[in-house]
């Protein structure tokens, strides 16, 4: 089996590769970053690196041929830098499942994974179901993974392919490159114990460990048959910012910390209503914060 993984060398996608490439898949990874991820698999000859960017590819590339699936992961990763306007989203969000859609359509490939995420609830306070609406979010970045959707569906619709649109809560592990581990970490190693927290640090989400998202990824790829499946990915519990500050700060001994207000379109707290995804017969087994500690762990 052949199948094609946009923004492979980067955080999850790299993880991806890993599990893809240990069942036996041929893989071809699309990404224009630096392949230090996944330097491993370059000479392998199941593995093929189109060091492009997205906007730019053809869409009838021999390479493309006889692919079955797209997972497509390539985007904007960080929310807050679209706070200076749309484009960044427009572009590197929307745009680029546009392209891999018609690579899609162009190459008759079957089957569609889409990396959404909780942005395209917006502000709410109910358990965030996959049926619930109207969806409205708070942030450039929910819109463009929400009208990318919205598109995934209508190519489902038109032209056969099957979609899986999922939709992930925060993410933690090994190789981040962004989010507020990260950043929590990076700030206390180069600024000397110092610590800036948005807001009061009483936000509340649910975080999920890598390892786990992956095996959710090619579970319900693998157990879902319909048009569109939809799935909420994520454990039933959450963190809190001042928890994850006070497990960072624990490896660095005493830090001053400093409230800073947060940055417009920042979701304050969210939980995920998970019973379809445990009715297709997966589960996250790590809570919220067990995979935030070993996340810690892993990045020191």
């Amino acid at each position: 089996m052949k199948v094609i993984v946009t923004g492979g060398c980067g955080y999850v996608g790299s993880h991806l590769i890993e599990d893809l490439f240990n069942r036996d898949y041929t893989i071809i990874n699309i990404d224009n970053g630096t392949p230090k991820n996944i330097k491993k698999y370059l000479s392998n000859e199941r593995f093929h690196y189109l060091n492009e960017n997205i906007s730019e590819l053809n869409e009838s590339y021999k390479v493309f041929k006889d692919c079955d699936a797209i997972f497509h992961l390539a985007s904007n990763a960080d929310p807050e830098c679209s706070i200076n306007g749309s484009e960044t989203d427009i572009n590197n969000n929307f745009m680029l499942t546009i392209k891999m859609l018609e690579i899609a359509r162009v190459n008759k490939i079957k089957d569609f994974i889409f990396a959404s995420s909780s942005a395209v609830y917006g502000n709410s306070n109910h358990l965030l179901s996959e049926n619930m609406g109207p969806l409205i979010p708070a942030s450039h970045y929910g819109a463009g993974k929400l009208a990318s959707e919205a598109f995934i569906c209508s190519y489902a619709e038109n032209y056969g392919i099957r979609a899986h649109i999922l939709r992930f809560s925060n993410i933690c592990g090994g190789r981040m490159t962004h989010g507020v581990i990260h950043k929590f970490i990076k700030s206390l190693k180069e600024k000397n114990h110092k610590l800036e927290i948005y807001g009061d640090g009483k936000q509340c989400k649910p975080y999920i460990h890598v390892s786990e998202l992956i095996q959710a990824i090619i579970y319900i790829w693998m157990n879902t048959a319909n048009k569109v499946n939809i799935y909420n990915i994520a454990p039933d519990t959450q963190t809190t910012l001042n928890d994850i500050a006070k497990w960072a700060m624990q490896e660095f001994g005493d830090t001053e910390i400093k409230y800073v207000p947060t940055y417009i379109g920042d979701i304050l707290k969210y939980q995920f209503n998970t019973e379809k995804l445990k009715k297709l017969g997966f589960e996250v087994k790590m809570t919220s914060d067990e995979a935030v500690k070993k996340a810690i762990k892993e990045l020191l």
